[in-house]
């Protein structure tokens, strides 16, 4: 008996933390007992909130009826459902109410435990005028984030056109706009993986570790008509900065002038 009560009170939190980007943010990082208590506590708070709304509804089901044309409307499926399940040996008759009422609050912490997040993605979109519910979606995620790659990942889908510098462990270099970022799940974090639209894409000297860019996909895009898209992984990544092209040309090193030219004054 145990069992079948608890039972709800771990699928509703299970279905929060599973719709919910935040908790999927933090899942990964809860094992053992502590993911079940996590998961515990959301199901009773779904759970005691679903208790309260049934008890609303079963007292204004009481209460309502009407007539339409002289004939009277009742509003009361409660005494439906108890008659349905006495009548086919579901529950005995002196606890079917006590049925009910659990069966009742179990469905709607279901309903509350699945929409409630994404009920919150609308309230942050709207609040904060979004133009997507991805931007809305990775806006509460950046709340999370404390900062580094992760936040740069996150930043660039909220504000997208903007372009990022992505320097890689084997010294290549991308120039682009992050396009999709994975979400997190129960087993690893947000933006594990990401799609970048490359501009510029180079490499970094062994000796110097400057930027050389060797492709320009603009000039390949004009040709084709098609954007490039890359892969990449979090991991492999050493360094992301925004990028600016006139200041990123502030730092290049200039280049020495032929002897002949410095006599010349040329």
């Amino acid at each position: 008996m145990g069992i079948i009560l608890i039972l709800p009170i771990l699928v509703a939190g299970y279905i929060y933390c599973m719709s919910s980007l935040y908790m999927k943010y933090r899942m990964h990082k809860y094992d053992g007992q502590l993911l079940y208590l996590l998961v515990g506590k959301f199901g009773i708070i779904f759970f005691s909130i679903s208790a309260i709304l049934t008890a609303i509804i079963f007292y204004i089901c009481k209460k309502a009826s009407f007539d339409i044309c002289s004939y009277p409307i009742n509003l009361d499926y409660i005494k439906y459902i108890r008659a349905f399940l006495v009548r086919n040996h579901i529950s005995e008759e002196a606890s079917v109410s006590k049925f009910v009422f659990f069966l009742h609050s179990s469905l709607i912490s279901f309903i509350l435990a699945r929409y409630f997040p994404v009920l919150y993605i609308w309230l942050v979109k709207k609040r904060h005028k979004l133009l997507s519910t991805d931007q809305a979606k990775y806006f509460v995620l950046s709340g999370v984030v404390k900062g580094g790659i992760e936040k740069s990942l996150l930043n660039s889908i909220i504000e997208p056109g903007l372009l990022y510098m992505c320097s890689m462990s084997d010294r290549k270099v991308y120039v682009g706009t992050v396009s999709a970022i994975s979400e997190p799940d129960e087993i690893q974090g947000v933006a594990e993986d990401f799609s970048l639209v490359p501009v510029y894409s180079g490499y970094r000297d062994k000796d110097s570790l400057s930027v050389c860019f060797n492709t320009f996909y603009k000039e390949v895009k004009k040709e084709n008509g098609e954007d490039f898209t890359i892969h990449l992984k979090k991991e492999n990544i050493v360094s992301m900065t925004l990028f600016e092209y006139d200041l990123f040309s502030k730092f290049q090193p200039k280049k020495e002038k032929h002897w002949v030219l410095k006599i010349l004054g040329v």
